[in-house]
């Protein structure tokens, strides 16, 4: 699966490519964040967040979202 998934943003999802959605979860909830061309992450505003992972991963990989893959 071509989305990144992190226990928190840390430095290690420095190494993650700029497109890659990124994963955390917050309070028992999966909330998925995207990178600007500053490497800043920002709350992706399309789709709230879920207590299941796999319906952010379903978003991710059927939303169209040129956001992710450029």
């Amino acid at each position: 699966m071509p989305a990144a998934v992190a226990g928190g943003l840390r430095p290690e999802v420095d190494a993650i490519s700029d497109r890659s959605p990124v994963l955390h979860e917050e309070n028992g909830l999966w909330v998925l964040y995207w990178r600007d061309r500053h490497l800043k992450f920002h709350c992706y505003q399309f789709v709230d967040p879920s207590l299941h992972i796999q319906d952010l991963l379903d978003h991710i990989e059927n939303g169209g979202d040129p956001i992710f893959w450029g």
